[in-house]
């Protein structure tokens, strides 16, 4: 029978280089470790820069690893000789490729261990007998197109990185013989970091078992470290692992207070036979679970999830008290959530705040709405059943609790600029209608979003137009279609809504003063009086045909401001809050002067309506 000849040529051309020397780093020294090693040296040397920097560069052109471990003994080198041996397999699930990757950055590389030397090339390797040596060595000469720029930082990021992918196997390595290690990194003889056994948490363990595609066990278990500590060294990790490599970042954020150490390893022989030659990546991507790969990424990390909450909620007990305080805040500010928080797809476990909630409950409706809107489509060209019904009715109520939500934070917002008592005019005109906008009522959403006229009344928002820091004359042009300004008053205030409907015409003028409450701040809302005194008596010249028509002053009313309004013959009307009106005989019109801080208590009564609604109808579909 004719043997299959190896192309390694091909083989190393295909290695891929991302990464390359952070896994050359970590591939010598885990075969290093496995020789059972107890003193690793990586070095790296170098020639001086031509170019130094600020932080001198040096540019490496060899690499040496040294180690104290089992070396090439018979067995060892009976196995580097094979590719593909299994040989150390079960213990630590060796590929076998990882020696092949030096070939990457270099045309030969040379161990001497044993009494050996071991050059090995594309073409094959040599043994031959030396003098008896105590360290196994590997040296890397790179290749002239592959020498690198290297720094002290440099060489602390590749230790930082090897660290991270060589936990588990370092852990193990910890649990099993309890020695002393250590792993020097060295930039042309100067010892830059380390890696040793103390800086090794001490792993527990818990294991879980998933269901698969056909309804298999598949076993996995965590791995993981949870103290409050005070040391330099902080340990934040949650990785999936194979083959005692970290290899992924679990699809999980975790959020601790500052002082605490966490390792979370995810390991199983299903990521053992799903992982690359390389180890940097998983070579299935499945969100769904199929025949070749019976468990889904979901899957899996929804499980990881649920065992690293159970870890934290165990080992930080008062973590759960300080989330049921921001749910409550949650409820309280956005009741519309409270039949939802157990449902909103939280991707991060430990201290929630507010921000998170919001954002998590937000993808949640994201997804749901993505869900209907492919149900829209197939409703072109089939029936809906009833279920794919009740949920087109669920998420229409989903969208209109989007926007009364959206309401609830622009009055939040006006609340504050009351309780600041604000000076800034401009801030509140915003909140209302962005200065310098006009809007339509063929505008369609546009309209609907992008004004706040419904903090005022929601009958404002059936507008035919709506404008801002609009010149009257201007407005007059608009209305009556002339090419060339209407001749007359240059004043401008600051929102006009008009409504043109069958019946009848009307049109509002709103003058908005800030709130500040100091005793000079009266005159400034006194002027304001008599600027719409001023507009009245203008539009009511510019619009005959206009029979009804409103003036507003929006400001706070203080005891100063109200003193002014009785002194010129306003009168209180009977309302909730502070309201004033005052009839100008010679204009025939009636001027309003309204607290903010009564309309928006109003406002928030009637989006509270609304959102009670909203929230029984969601606690009524979360019960069928």
């Amino acid at each position: 029978m004719q043997k299959i000849t190896f192309n390694l040529d091909r083989f190393v051309r295909d290695i891929s280089e991302k990464d390359i020397i952070e896994r050359i780093a970590r591939e010598a020294i885990a075969n290093s470790l496995q020789a059972n090693a107890t003193t690793i040296v990586c070095s790296f040397y170098s020639e001086e820069s031509l170019f130094p920097t600020q932080e001198s560069y040096k540019t490496i052109d060899h690499i040496v690893f040294r180690d104290n471990g089992d070396g090439f003994n018979q067995e060892n080198l009976d196995s580097f000789s094979e590719y593909g041996s299994e040989y150390k397999l079960d213990q630590w699930g060796a590929k076998g490729t990882g020696r092949f990757a030096f070939l990457k950055i270099s045309n030969q590389v040379e161990y001497i261990s044993c009494n050996k030397k071991i050059t090995l090339n594309t073409q094959g390797m040599n043994i031959e007998e030396i003098e008896t040596n105590d360290f196994t060595t590997l040296n890397i000469v790179l290749k002239n197109q592959k020498q690198f720029s290297c720094s002290k930082k440099t060489i602390r990021d590749i230790r930082d990185k090897v660290f991270v992918q060589l936990l588990p196997m370092l852990a193990l390595i910890q649990e099993k013989n309890n020695k002393q290690f250590s792993i020097s990194f060295k930039l042309d003889e100067e010892k830059i970091d380390s890696i040793i056994s103390s800086q090794i948490p001490k792993l527990h363990s818990t294991t879980f078992e998933l269901e698969d595609f056909a309804k298999e066990k598949i076993k996995f278990e965590l791995l993981y470290y949870l103290e409050e500590t005070n040391e330099n060294q902080v340990f934040q990790y949650a990785k999936n692992c194979a083959n005692f490599i970290s290899v992924s970042n679990a699809n999980i954020k975790i959020k601790l207070p500052h002082q605490y150490s966490y390792l979370f390893l995810l390991k199983s022989p299903y990521f053992d036979s799903r992982v690359n030659d390389s180890r940097d990546a998983f070579t299935f991507h499945s969100k769904e679970r199929d025949i070749t790969n019976p468990l889904s990424w979901e899957d899996i990390d929804n499980e990881f999830k649920k065992q690293v909450s159970r870890i934290i909620e165990e080992k930080i007990p008062h973590l759960q008290e300080e989330n049921k305080k921001v749910f409550e805040i949650l409820k309280e500010k956005f009741p519309i959530f409270q039949s939802r928080i157990k449902s909103l797809e939280l991707n991060i476990v430990g201290f929630l705040s507010i921000e998170d909630c919001i954002n998590s409950s937000y993808k949640t409706l994201d997804k749901i709405k993505e869900k209907m809107r492919k149900l829209q489509i197939q409703s072109i060209s089939r029936e809906l059943n009833d279920q794919e019904r009740d949920e087109m009715l669920k998420q229409s109520s989903l969208e209109l609790a989007e926007y009364i939500v959206g309401r609830q934070i622009i009055i939040n917002e006006m609340q504050e600029l009351i309780n600041q008592e604000t000076k800034d005019e401009a801030k509140i005109h915003n909140l209302l209608l962005p200065k310098g906008k006009t809007f339509d009522s063929e505008d369609g959403l546009d309209t609907l979003s992008g004004n706040n006229l419904w903090l005022l009344d929601d009958k404002f928002m059936t507008f035919s137009k709506a404008l801002s820091d609009c010149k009257i004359r201007h407005f007059k042009r608009q209305l009556a279609g002339f090419s060339e300004d209407f001749k007359g008053s240059n004043q401008e205030p600051d929102i006009m809504i008009y409504f043109d409907s069958e019946q009848k015409r009307k049109l509002v003028t709103i003058e908005i003063k800030p709130f500040d409450s100091k005793s000079k701040s009266g005159r400034n809302k006194i002027y304001g009086v008599l600027q719409l005194a001023d507009y009245a008596s203008f539009i009511n010249d510019a619009f005959p045909n206009i029979r009804e028509k409103w003036y507003y002053l929006i400001t706070s009313i203080d005891e100063n401001f109200r003193v002014q309004l009785k002194n010129n013959g306003y009168q209180k009307l009977f309302s909730y809050g502070e309201m004033y009106f005052f009839f100008n005989v010679n204009l025939q019109t009636h001027l309003y002067v309204l607290d903010m801080q009564t309309l928006l208590q109003d406002a928030t009564l009637r989006n509270k309506f609304f959102l009670n609604i909203l929230t029984k109808a969601f606690e009524e579909s979360e019960k069928k």
